[in-house]
């Protein structure tokens, strides 16, 4: 199965997945890229935390906001009424 990340608002849920780790001071994140059906992440995981589990917060974030309609914003909308996700 290949997965394709190719719009923004999917590259977005990788980066508010990343941003959560953080701010719940589980990780560091040092760099990331997005490619198109990858990515690449040098992150630090801090304290106690166990590899595994921070691993399944990512993906998991990331997996149940991929299973909701992505709202694709065309540069004539308005900015305020487009939404990441429906």
């Amino acid at each position: 199965m290949e997965i394709f990340i190719k719009t923004d608002a999917y590259k977005m849920i990788i980066v508010e997945s990343l941003k959560y780790l953080v701010k719940e001071k589980r990780v560091v994140v040092y760099r990331y890229v997005i490619v198109e059906n990858h990515l690449h992440l040098i992150w630090q995981i801090l304290n106690e935390n166990k590899r595994e589990e921070v691993q399944h917060s990512f993906l998991s974030y990331i997996a149940k906001q991929s299973m909701f309609p992505i709202h694709t914003c065309t540069p004539k909308s308005n900015y305020r009424k487009c939404s990441l996700l429906q």
